[in-house]
């Protein structure tokens, strides 16, 4: 029976749908409980809300009411001490006096009877107000007001009783006031009359003075009388009469009309509660309470129950909860739908990230069998060739056809370990393991060897390969050397593999700017190669990719290299970008930045003001630059172009009496080259002047034609501060003739050496190697027989120790600090080299923890092997 295999994408959306659903109910469940209880809790709490609310707005009454007292008290002093000194003046000095103590925005009114006016059915008062209009006190006339109304109400009072009138218009300003007034006489016209000292008080001044801080939004103020009418009142109280404004908006009946009156008016307490309408129909509760001492007067503080339940915290958590609640179940919905489009994209994704590892690991399945197919094939001619040679003549033509075969192996082997460091460094890349070294590095040293290394492959190839300078003031930086020379070499090696015979690769580098603590550089690559499409540069930096499948059988690699390009840029930093036209050439632009260090600086101080030194190279970019190396170093400095220019510029100098101390020439230019420039410089220069050829080139070719023109030295480009300085300060006199001497042979013979390595193979090659130069090689197959075999050793015995990592018994590591901790004469400085398969960055400054000097990764490169060897048995 065949069993059905379900797909893990389609099991795990069937578990998504499962989990949706199971949170949705449950969700949903405990939504309704919470509903339910907050329904219980409402229904038993509501009650004790609405009676919390009742009181707060009767205390809020009983509170204006009694800052109302304080306010009357306040205004009865005021007129009471006006009407003291003003009773029985002249009108004119009772004015004058009234507007001296009148506050800006403040009046008082001066007012009598018009009995002329005045009838039964209406009353005329006028007067003159404090206030001014063309210099004179201004007229005032009310005809039949609440002012007047309260004026002849109180008529028979005696002289200086304090009264209140209703609320009223001012016929000043037309603004609603209330006033308080007091009878008093006046000298007018040579006899006494009856005038009344009123005094103004603004409705909305009034209600200002009665604010105080309240929970409710929409709660308003009025201030009547025991009868209703208004002596003050907000906006929201419309008509005169608080009753009437009642009756206005509800359907009462008469009785019931009557009751509202009675319960005002007869409340024994003075503070009591109404509940009605307003005049927006909303249900309100109207808390009134009467005034101190004066009973016919009473605050009224009205709220809609509306806002009892906005007032209350407790009322608005359940609406809080409710709406979390809801949001919850929202944002689960929300989150698992999202989930399920992730999952979905993310199958998507995997299925086309399984596309391109397949078509890749089909590519790598090529790129590892071509080269390992030549090292096999190779080595299987080789052994043909030995065994078919029968005499001298055969073996001598097979000798050198098995030379040929193991140059050829080694050079498959070698592309072979490239592709292999591209796939790990990938793959490190992507688990997260690559590490940014911070170390103190000569970036002169870095161009100068990407300088030499990039030259011969160009000049193999005949490709133009030039490396310029626009500004560069330091040389020594702190930052992750390594990971710098593999971005450039990528990006280099790309530029020379992809551009065509004829062509030119530019590496271009400036500092724009340093601040405080980091330099920032940027490099800039450009060559004229075959380009890239615009379609190609949106996805140039994903891994495992290739403008077409025809790149890779053209120009070989495994089109890794600029996603690794790119990943390393982004962890230390920086930023890369590319511009490419096909068929056009290419540039890529990087922006590294490092940390600032102080620079090496010389132990004497040289003068070099006294050195004119003349430039000639036919790139102006250059010319400046090294122009700038000489104004840094304090020494004159003259660049041109072109040969010609050059020797117009030494006579002319000559003849001004300056000659030229120095000479710096390209090698490279066009019309006449640096050679040919020399020879012509040197048949009017005086014997003792410095010729000097600057070139990016290997100039050993050019040696013996040199010293025949007159060359004193050659300096290789770029050229940095330091060696420009080192240049000057060596210049005495005529300089000695140019010699060219080759590499010596490094010859280690009869220095011992311990070779730490558990596989017999690898020990073979590496004993091999080292004897080969001469050195003898004492064997220890795992750390442990190592740190026995040299703590037993007298002192001087071994020159250094060559470390495997990965051992039996006791690892590399371990054994190193084992010797570094050993009381051993030769335990601190003995030189310890790593030679291990861990190459990547983190396993290099994981054997420098450990103790170990160096490291040298597998395969062995004998070069480097016995460099590093020479470098390290300097330092005994």
């Amino acid at each position: 029976m065949r069993k059905r295999v379900r797909s893990k994408r389609t099991i795990t959306e069937n578990k998504i749908r499962r989990s949706t659903l199971i949170t949705v109910i449950g969700d949903a469940i405990l939504i309704m409980a919470l509903l339910l209880c907050l329904l219980i809790y409402n229904a038993s709490n509501n009650a004790s809300i609405y009676n919390q609310n009742v009181e707060n707005i009767t205390n809020i009454a009983t509170g204006k009411s009694e800052l109302m007292v304080a306010v009357l008290d306040n205004l009865s002093h005021e007129i009471d001490n006006s009407y003291r000194y003003c009773n029985n003046k002249n009108v004119t000095e009772i004015l004058d006096y009234l507007s001296l103590i009148s506050d800006e925005g403040d009046e008082y009114q001066l007012l009598k009877r018009d009995e002329e006016l005045s009838g039964e059915l209406y009353h005329v008062y006028s007067g003159y107000s404090t206030r001014k209009a063309d210099g004179a006190y201004q007229p005032v006339e009310y005809w039949d007001t609440d002012l007047t109304y309260s004026l002849n109400q109180y008529a028979g009072q005696p002289a200086g009783e304090i009264c209140y009138s209703q609320g009223f218009t001012n016929n000043t300003d037309a603004l609603r006031y209330f006033a308080v007034f007091c009878g008093i006489t006046a000298m007018e016209d040579g006899r006494l009359q009856k005038y009344y000292l009123v005094k103004p008080q603004k409705e909305s001044r009034v209600l200002a003075q009665l604010q105080s801080y309240s929970q409710y939004g929409e709660l308003t103020t009025a201030i009547c009388y025991s009868d209703g009418k208004y002596m003050a009142r907000d906006s929201a109280f419309r008509g005169d009469n608080f009753f009437d404004y009642l009756y206005s908006y509800n359907d009462l009946s008469l009785d019931a009309r009557n009751a509202i009156k009675d319960s005002v008016q007869d409340d024994s307490d003075g503070v009591g509660i109404l509940e009605y309408r307003d005049y927006k129909s909303r249900d309100c509760v109207f808390a009134y309470a009467v005034c101190g001492e004066a009973e016919n007067w009473y605050v009224i503080a009205s709220v809609p129950v509306s806002e009892f339940l906005s007032a209350q915290l407790l009322s608005i958590i359940p609406l809080i909860i409710i709406i979390f609640l809801a949001s919850v179940l929202i944002f689960n919905i929300w989150r698992l739908l999202i989930i399920v489009q992730q999952l979905r994209q993310s199958a998507e994704r995997e299925q086309i990230a399984n596309t391109s590892k397949s078509l890749f690991l089909s590519r790598m399945s090529h790129e590892i069998r071509t080269p390992l197919n030549a090292i096999i094939g190779y080595n299987t001619i080789a052994r043909g060739e030995m065994a078919n040679a029968k005499d001298n003549a055969d073996s001598e033509q097979a000798q050198m056809k098995v030379m040929d075969c193991l140059v050829k192996s080694d050079i498959a082997s070698k592309n072979l370990l490239t592709i292999i460091n591209d796939v790990l460094d990938m793959s490190a890349i992507e688990s997260g393991k690559i590490n940014v070294a911070h170390n103190r590095f000569d970036f002169k040293a870095l161009i100068a060897s990407l300088t030499t290394v990039f030259y011969s492959q160009a000049k193999a190839k005949k490709v133009g390969f030039e490396v310029l300078f626009d500004t560069l003031t330091e040389e020594w930086f702190v930052g992750d050397q390594m990971r710098t020379d593999q971005i450039l070499t990528n990006i280099l090696s790309n530029a020379i593999k992809f551009t065509p015979e004829g062509g030119t690769v530019t590496l271009k580098i400036q500092q724009p700017e340093a601040d405080t603590n980091a330099a920032h550089i940027h490099f800039e690559i450009s060559d004229t190669g075959i380009g890239m499409t615009s379609e190609y540069l949106k996805h140039i930096w994903a891994p495992f990719e290739q403008a077409d499948s025809s790149i890779s059988r053209r120009f070989g690699g495994t089109g890794l290299g600029l996603s690794i390009t790119k990943n390393l840029v982004d962890l230390m930093g920086g930023e890369i970008k590319v511009e490419s036209i096909p068929g056009g050439g290419t540039t890529f632009y990087i922006d590294l930045t490092f940390e600032r260090v102080e620079q090496p600086q010389n132990s004497q101080v040289y003068d070099f003001s006294a050195v004119n030194a003349l430039v000639v190279d036919d790139d102006s970019s250059t010319s400046d630059y090294i122009r700038l190396l000489f104004d840094r170093c304090g020494a004159r400095c003259t660049a041109v172009t072109s040969g010609a220019d050059a020797l117009d510029a030494f006579s002319a100098a000559a003849e001004k009496g300056e000659p030229y101390s120095v000479c710096l020439v390209d090698w490279r230019m066009p019309d006449m080259d640096g050679i040919e420039t020399i020879r012509r410089i040197r048949s009017i220069a005086d014997d003792h002047v410095p010729l000097i050829v600057l070139t990016a080139y290997d100039f050993t070719e050019l040696a013996n034609k040199a010293a025949e023109v007159g060359v004193n030295q050659f300096i290789s480009k770029p050229l940095f501060q330091s060696t420009l300085f080192d240049l000057l300060a060596n210049i005495s006199g005529a300089m000695p003739p140019i010699s060219i001497k080759n590499n010596k042979i490094i010859n280690f013979s009869g220095e011992r050496i311990l070779l730490a390595e558990d596989n017999a193979m690898n020990m073979e090659i590496a004993k091999m190697i080292l004897e080969s130069a001469g050195m003898v090689v004492d064997k220890a197959w795992n750390g442990a027989e190592a740190v026995s075999m040299f703590e037993a050793s007298a002192a001087g015995t071994y020159v250094a120790i060559l470390m495997d990592v990965h051992m039996p018994e006791m690892d590399g590591h371990e054994a190193t600090r084992a010797i570094r901790a050993s009381s051993h004469p030769q335990a601190p400085t003995i030189p310890i080299i790593a030679m291990t398969a861990d190459a990547f960055a983190e396993n290099v400054a994981e054997a420098r923890e450990s103790g170990m000097d160096d490291h040298i990764a597998k395969p062995i490169d004998v070069n480097k092997l016995l460099d590093t060897l020479k470098k390290h048995l300097k330092l005994r």
